[in-house]
């Protein structure tokens, strides 16, 4: 009869401590590595960098202009989309025009925060969509990220 009591104690303590543990973020993913990167066409550096925060990443993004003379770009929001796990990327709204130099780093949205997915490898998609005089330029960029 005492183990009975025993068991009937022990149990529910067990499972309550299980919950705790699952509840409070054992097992859950985190980025193995922040991450940098960029990829350069023509007088453009698309750069990008993932960090992990508060059980989500974020991802910095900038354009950077390297080009000799002064131009005007004009874009789409956002003017660089980033997608984890898909390559789905909606360009919208008026276009917005900025004016860049030699130099110049360009960064009209904040940080893209994204949940963090279950333990795996996943293809974070970047890409960067503007016009120069018309012209549309664009700037793919992938990264593997490796949750553990």
């Amino acid at each position: 009869m005492k183990k009975y009591k025993l068991i009937l104690y022990i149990v529910p303590i067990a499972v309550i401590a299980i919950l705790f543990f699952v509840w409070n973020g054992v097992g859950k993913a985190t980025l193995v590595a922040n991450q940098g990167g960029s990829k350069k066409i023509e007088d453009f550096i698309l750069h990008i960098r993932v960090e992990e925060e508060d059980q989500k990443i974020k991802v910095y993004r900038s354009l950077q202009y390297i080009g000799e003379e002064s131009i005007e770009i004009e874009h789409q929001t956002p003017l660089i989309s980033v997608s984890l796990g898909h390559k789905n990327h909606d360009f919208t709204g008026s276009k917005v025009k900025e004016d860049m130099t030699d130099g110049d780093s360009y960064y009209p949205q904040k940080a893209k925060t994204i949940k963090i997915p279950k333990k795996g490898r996943y293809t974070l998609y970047c890409i960067a969509r503007f016009e120069i005089n018309g012209r549309e330029k664009t700037i793919e960029h992938t990264e593997e990220l490796v949750f553990e």
